[in-house]
């Protein structure tokens, strides 16, 4: 019985003494701001807490720096959409603990802080069986693709290559760090990954545009073009008239290219089936629909001789298109039937 009454305390005491420390132990992740899900008509909104037996903060895969347990950082808003940031702490055990904040961001006026980055080139290459993903960053301090780490070079240029095998998804995530220390955090989609294969012996039928693509692409760059990325929408747009109407074409096709307040989209003559006016004025349409005016947009499409056949719309004038360097009239050009004798050098593509 004595035996029984001493041991009692002691095991009563361990056990405290066990909970103490589990509990002094435990990670945790405070979350000062925003406090919850909430809409804002502000571009900027700032994540604030506290942390307790982590070393690590991540905002959707971007470390963030951390003083004194305490972490601040403000965050760019992807304007006229939802905005899902996963706030995680990690311990020395790599235990995670993570917080979710989603913000509906619909600005007040069409001014936006200029993105700290931008994409001068993304493409698959048959040849080596892998997506290439060019940009600059002048502006930007780290920069990550599905949370790996970037390099920056010296002249503010950064590459990644990656297989396709590699994505479980048709997209990429791009974010990092500016320059101004603000977070920034984009979705870029890749249409129908999985689809893409090594080459096989139907090698030149598939990819014998892709040279065209690669020079009228490179005539562009050299004018100070810059090819940016389709957002989610437009991808779901193009993607859906594509796929009711025209199964020759994919998004892998389709090129868009921005000087200024003017844009190109440039894409391969695949098949006679094609309908240029059509096709040119719903690309159009889905533009208009999802990025702010522009002074030109330019639908570019170029055949296997190669020609080029430019459809042209702008904000003062009725269409027109340029035909061996010259404008003709929409409507005119479709009752001559100006489109006859490009429309017979398509690709031979269906």
């Amino acid at each position: 019985m004595f035996i029984i009454f001493v041991m009692k305390p002691i095991i009563l005491f361990f056990l405290l003494s066990l909970q103490s420390l589990l509990f002094a132990s435990q990670l945790e992740l405070n979350m000062i701001s925003p406090k919850q899900d909430f809409r804002s008509d502000k571009q900027l909104v700032l994540f604030k807490g506290t942390i307790k037996n982590a070393t690590s903060v991540f905002i959707n895969n971007i470390p963030i720096p951390t003083f004194n347990n305490r972490f601040y950082i403000k965050a760019m808003l992807n304007p006229h959409q939802e905005n899902i940031f996963t706030i995680e702490a990690t311990d020395k055990n790599n235990q995670k603990t993570t917080v979710q904040r989603s913000i509906d961001y619909f600005p007040e006026d069409t001014t936006s802080l200029p993105s700290p980055y931008s994409i001068t080139d993304i493409q698959f290459h048959p040849l080596s069986h892998q997506w290439q993903i060019k940009g600059s960053a002048a502006d930007t301090k780290h920069i990550y693709i599905n949370g790996k780490y970037i390099p920056i070079l010296s002249n503010d240029l950064f590459e990644y290559h990656f297989l396709p095998e590699k994505l479980n998804k048709t997209f990429l995530t791009v974010g990092g760090i500016s320059k101004d220390l603000l977070l920034f955090h984009h979705t870029i989609g890749l249409h129908d990954v999985k689809s893409h294969k090594p080459l096989s012996k139907n090698l030149e039928k598939v990819t014998h545009y892709l040279p065209i693509e690669l020079g009228i692409l490179q005539a562009y760059y050299s004018m100070h073009w810059q090819l940016i990325p389709f957002t989610t929408i437009q991808e779901k747009m193009i993607y859906d008239l594509v796929q009711s109407k025209y199964d020759q074409l994919n998004l892998s096709h389709i090129k868009l290219l921005k000087k200024g307040d003017n844009l190109v989209i440039a894409l391969p003559y695949l098949h006679h089936s094609l309908q240029i006016p059509e096709l040119s004025y719903q690309l159009l349409l889905i533009l208009q629909n999802t990025i702010q005016k522009s002074d030109y947009i330019t639908i570019l499409w170029y055949n296997r001789i190669p020609n080029v056949v430019e459809v042209v719309y702008n904000k003062n004038s009725s269409p027109y298109c340029i035909i061996d360097d010259k404008p003709v009239d929409l409507e005119n050009a479709i009752a001559l039937e100006i489109f006859s004798e490009f429309r017979a050098k398509h690709f031979g593509i269906r």
